[in-house]
């Protein structure tokens, strides 16, 4: 699905993007029906999208077609790229994904100005850096600007691994918030939450749990996140890792 759109939490009105599951600031479901979308819809832990046998999906909007800003809150037209009253950007339209899987009868209409990419980004140095050093403003204009949530250097490291492991847990709530993927691995076979964990960062480790990141996913060396807290000492946080 070559569009992210920003949408607002239907429990807490937190702007978040219609490809995240659970909302980072309240913890509630976000499912497709909740933010408009129906037609069988289902994404995998990788980030694809599958549709389901016999569901037809659009990707764009219908002409008059409004809906809220979620910063702003003043209508705006569906297809709109940017809000006209605050600005924000409000359509992403080249999203990559891990897997694009149409089963039979199913069939995607991608809309003029979308594309579909399939694997992983490369490193948006800029995103990156601003991650590393929590800077929320660089971040929401390097986004606008296009960077790629999961864009990652030679090392695999990406804007969520770099946020994790400096500790800055609104930048990781943002791209959480924003879609990011949660179990992208670096060199090491390290995912954000193993970053988390070996810095003992215990917030931010929840930020991540509460999205979903993967308690039970191991690294190189065959360590969980849980394991790997526990051999950097703090003792706590692999506590609460390991629990179910």
């Amino acid at each position: 699905m070559p569009e992210r759109y920003l949408m607002k939490c239907t429990k807490c009105g937190a702007p978040i993007a219609d490809s995240v599951a659970i909302c980072p600031y309240c913890g509630v479901k976000i499912t497709f029906e909740a933010l408009g979308m129906t037609g069988g819809l289902t994404t995998d832990k990788r980030g694809g999208l599958e549709i389901a046998d016999g569901a037809h999906v659009v990707v764009g909007a219908s002409a008059g077609e409004t809906r809220p800003c979620p910063y702003c809150g003043s209508p705006s037209e569906r297809d709109a790229e940017m809000c006209p009253h605050c600005g924000s950007r409000l359509v992403i339209r080249s999203l990559w994904m891990r897997r694009l899987v149409i089963t039979r009868g199913g069939s995607m209409t991608v809309h003029s100005g979308g594309q579909v990419r399939i694997g992983r980004p490369p490193g948006a140095l800029q995103l990156i850096a601003a991650a590393a050093h929590g800077d929320l403003a660089a971040m929401r204009a390097r986004v606008d600007a296009g960077d790629e949530l999961d864009g990652a250097e030679d090392d695999g490291v990406g804007p969520l691994h770099a946020a994790a492991w400096h500790g800055r847990t609104e930048a990781a709530r943002f791209l959480v918030a924003m879609g990011a993927t949660l179990d992208d691995t670096d060199a090491h076979g390290r995912t954000p939450l193993h970053l988390a964990a070996l810095a003992g960062h215990d917030e931010l480790a929840q930020v991540l749990v509460l999205a979903g990141a993967p308690k039970g996913e191991t690294d190189q060396q065959g360590h969980t996140p849980a394991q790997t807290a526990q051999q950097a000492g703090h003792t706590e946080l692999a506590l609460r890792l390991s629990q179910r």
